[in-house]
């Protein structure tokens, strides 16, 4: 099953580097929702991440690598048209990953038989 996670995942991140780099066509997420659409977009592909390589042992290196990638990405846009470097969508996604690194450790400490492994 991990090989089916690995491969979520790798859509996953797929689909959210070329939608962060693509030029930006329209002002739809020029609102305050923008920065719940990055804290989601990173809460879910450290989900997909955890359900991927738990098993590794090095969800929090790994982790810390993904939430690198989203900063390299955000400066990239410098260079997008449209599209702009933004210090708060860097928290955002910091924060997305954050939240579920948290929410995997109290899952993990209150019920630690339960593995992403043995789903």
């Amino acid at each position: 099953m991990s090989t089916f996670f690995k491969l979520i995942f790798g859509l996953l991140l797929a689909v959210a580097t070329h939608q962060t780099l693509s030029p930006k066509a329209l002002d739809a997420f020029d609102s305050p929702p923008d920065k719940l659409i990055h804290f989601f977009c990173w809460a879910v592909l450290s989900a997909a991440l955890y359900l991927a390589f738990s098993r590794a042992g090095r969800y929090r290196t790994l982790l810390i690598s993904l939430f690198g990638y989203s900063v390299i990405l955000e400066i990239a846009q410098k260079w997008v048209p449209g599209r702009y470097c933004s210090g708060e969508d860097m928290v955002a996604n910091g924060l997305g990953c954050l939240f579920v690194y948290a929410v995997v450790k109290f899952v993990e400490r209150r019920w630690p038989t339960v593995k992403a492994g043995d789903i």
